[in-house]
């Protein structure tokens, strides 16, 4: 099973255009290549529905939480991990974008 494969179950037209962005695919069902933009669509449908579905899970886990104590320390433990990630990838980013500034 690929990665799309639970968000196409969904989402078919994102299982369509998923499929459409595999290797060796490059061109639409008529024989015309793909856009930039198309791939760039693709990319986002399928981050939307990833992204959708982990906040559903972490919404889901806070309403456990509120009467599990044990559920309620480990969701402060992911979100304490979520942040670190954050300020590392921010902190990457701050010195990619220092050091294309100089160039």
């Amino acid at each position: 099973m690929n990665s799309t494969h639970g968000i196409a179950t969904l989402f078919p037209r994102a299982r369509y255009l998923a499929e459409s962005e595999a290797p060796g695919k490059s061109v639409q069902p008529s024989g015309k290549p793909w856009s930039r933009s198309h791939s760039r669509a693709v990319s986002l449908l399928i981050s939307w529905a990833i992204n959708g579905a982990k906040n559903a899970a972490v919404l889901a886990a806070q309403i456990l939480a509120v009467s599990d104590d044990g559920l309620a320390a480990k969701l402060d433990g992911a979100r304490d991990n979520m942040a670190a990630q954050i300020a590392e990838k921010e902190a990457k980013l701050q010195t990619e974008l220092n050091e294309s500034a100089h160039f």
